[in-house]
């Protein structure tokens, strides 16, 4: 099949239009990065699905540090980061500790990115002790 792309670890796939010009620049086991012309302009994209560890992570903002020191043309990064911001961004289960999320943001205040938000529903899964059964199918 022309047109897509999985990662070593089978956890990103990346499937673009017939006709776009777009090439796998590099993988790793949580981000993969495509090089795009789009209106006579290159630009790259990445795709992570980092690890659910603090620590596992930080193999990924090691990747993403040394590839930003790479590159000349526009990035743009998306994916679940596995990481929040700010503690507005969870909702429920153990309170959001600061010091959880302050390499991610050394992570992208190295790399010069910032985050530019997003639309649609603000939290893709709740964590509580109500949550814990999410169907009742039998």
């Amino acid at each position: 099949m022309h047109n897509c792309f999985a990662n070593c670890s089978n956890k990103i796939w990346i499937f673009w239009k017939h006709g776009l010009d777009c090439s796998i620049h590099s993988s790793e086991e949580q981000m993969t990065t495509c090089r795009i012309l789009w209106k006579g302009h290159y630009f790259f994209r990445s795709i992570v699905y980092p690890k659910s560890t603090t620590l596992g992570r930080e193999d990924l903002w090691m990747y993403m540090r040394a590839f930003a020191t790479t590159i000349c043309s526009p990035w743009v990064v998306t994916g679940d980061f596995n990481s929040i911001l700010s503690a507005e961004e969870k909702l429920g289960g153990k309170p959001h500790k600061l010091s959880k999320s302050i390499p991610f943001m050394k992570c992208l205040y190295d790399c010069s990115l910032i985050d530019i938000g997003y639309t649609g529903s603000s939290f893709t899964c709740v964590m509580s002790e109500k949550s814990k059964v999410l169907s009742g199918r039998g």
